[in-house]
């Protein structure tokens, strides 16, 4: 499973709470590594803002030709057609004539089609927050790989409403996982894409706000409160009782996470129960994640987690089971 930020045609906003498209098309060439497939997550947006998430059902591929204009001094595909002139087009770098000219070229056109599982998000998020989790540092680019595991968690903390479905998708990725597909479960998100294209601006925001983090380390210690991992790169402040404006950001409301269990815990696929012991999904039964079952929150320096918090998110979680 693959993760991509797809960029769109303004929505109108007629279309309400409907899923606002069933497929999304996009060109490649013989040289690219676009290419989606089954079971992908895309993340639909369009100039203003994200509008759906889709899990992709099928792609189909299809070759047709293209005529594409260029100049005919330069070659540069960059032409404009002007009114009232005597000679109509112009390039980019300022030659005029009248006529261009023209390369007939082919390209693969993939169609991924979700009709039955796209849902719209309710919260306002805009481009630029989702820009730490593109692959690729280019503006201009209309199909972009993205970090699974962050993105998805990132969307869940901004809008609670479409975590049930993340939670079921992100779950058969999960259950499809064997426990010896590598020693350290952080690492596996990484797997998924070109790690030369894997921008560090992805590190900020999974990291969390830095005060409410540096408040936590100050309270319990750097290191993850489940595993004890002392990465302090991979450590992440982690909201027990999700988080609804700042003032949910006081210390006594949070615990360190190893960025993979914080994505998990998220997501309601962990929970910790009143006596601070981790307990997991069902569908984590048969992972590298079921050896944390049982495990008793590292806890330091006398101080506690607010228990009407940890009381909240334990229904949620017992609710999601």
């Amino acid at each position: 499973m693959q993760c991509w930020i797809a960029v769109t045609p303004t929505m109108d906003a007629r279309h309400g709470t409907r899923a606002p498209f069933s497929a999304y098309t996009y060109e490649t060439d013989d040289r690219s590594k676009k290419n989606v497939a089954a079971a992908d997550l895309l993340f639909l947006r369009d100039q203003k803002r994200l509008i759906a998430v889709a899990q992709v059902e099928a792609v189909t591929l299809e070759r047709r030709d293209h005529i594409i204009p260029k100049c005919p001094v330069c070659g540069i595909a960059k032409i404009e057609r002007r009114k009232r002139r005597d000679l109509p087009y112009r390039c980019f770098h300022g030659h005029q004539f009248a006529t261009p000219a023209e390369e007939r070229t082919s390209a693969v056109v993939h169609t991924a089609t979700f009709a039955h599982s796209c849902v719209r998000v309710a919260a306002s998020i805009e481009p630029a927050e989702l820009r730490p989790f593109e692959l690729t540092n280019s503006r201009h680019v209309k199909l972009k790989a993205a970090d699974l595991m962050g993105l998805s968690s990132y969307l869940v903390r901004r809008d609670h409403t479409i975590a049930p479905v993340l939670r079921d998708w992100l779950r058969s990725r999960t259950v499809q996982l064997e426990p010896g597909d590598g020693e350290s479960a952080s690492s596996q998100p990484l797997a998924l894409v070109d790690e030369q294209e894997r921008p560090f601006a992805a590190i900020r925001m999974r990291r969390g706000l830095k005060a409410f983090r540096d408040k936590l380390i100050s309270r319990y210690g750097a290191r993850c409160m489940i595993t004890g991992c002392n990465v302090l790169a991979l450590l992440e402040a982690c909201h027990v009782s999700k988080y609804q404006g700042p003032e949910d950001n006081h210390p006594a409301n949070g615990i360190l996470l190893r960025s993979d269990l914080h994505t998990l815990f998220d997501l309601d696929l962990i929970g910790l129960n009143l006596d601070m012991e981790v307990t997991i999904h069902t569908g984590l039964v048969g992972t590298e994640y079921e050896k944390f079952a049982g495990t008793r929150l590292l806890l330091s320096g006398g101080k506690a987690i607010d228990m009407r918090a940890v009381r909240a998110r334990w229904e949620q979680f017992t609710r999601a089971l």
